[in-house]
């Protein structure tokens, strides 16, 4: 089993709903079991254990309100800059063997149209997943490609209503992939 579940290209988040569905987590798999459910089990409490910790890497004030001081021990990275800042420092993280936890594309609002961007990584660095690296200059990619279309009255250039319009929505973003 690798550390993102049963199958390598089963995304965390994935095993983590799995691991809702089937009631399991770190804490109850006690029990008889077959060989697929105990695979289960183990991933369900190698996943409760490892992942459950994550950082949230972002430049909106309201995620880091949100979840700065949360109880499930979440870290927040505030970066003072761009979305493509949040992008970047997200890559140097993969480097460093974080395991991206959310796509740093998120949503349908194209990278030119908000200001504001929260991914999740592993608390814990690990073994450097270079399909997460290649996916974090893809992104990157894809915000400089959009960056070249130049917006009036969006991303950085949107009205103070508008900011505070896309910063719910990446709030909204981030809380529905890590609070289910």
């Amino acid at each position: 089993m690798t550390a993102t579940g049963q199958n390598s290209g089963e995304h965390i988040l994935d095993v983590h709903r799995r691991c809702k569905l089937s009631g399991l987590s770190g804490n109850n798999l006690s029990g008889t079991m077959d060989r697929d459910s105990l695979a289960v089990g183990l991933g369900c409490h190698f996943y409760w254990h490892i992942f459950l910790k994550m950082i949230i890497v972002t430049n909106n004030t309201l995620t880091l309100n949100k979840y700065d001081n949360d109880k499930r021990g979440y870290e927040v990275i505030m970066i003072d800059g761009t979305y493509r800042d949040v992008l970047v420092r997200v890559r140097d993280m993969l480097h460093m063997g974080h395991q991206l936890l959310t796509h740093p594309l998120m949503g349908s609002i194209k990278p030119n149209e908000t200001p504001y961007r929260s991914i999740a990584v592993s608390k814990k660095p690990g073994k450097v997943d270079y399909d997460n690296i290649i996916l974090m200059e893809e992104a990157i990619a894809t915000f400089d490609k959009f960056a070249l279309v130049e917006r009036p009255n969006r991303g950085v250039n949107a009205t103070q209503a508008m900011k505070a319009d896309y910063a719910e929505i990446d709030l909204s973003l981030i809380s529905s992939a890590i609070d289910k």
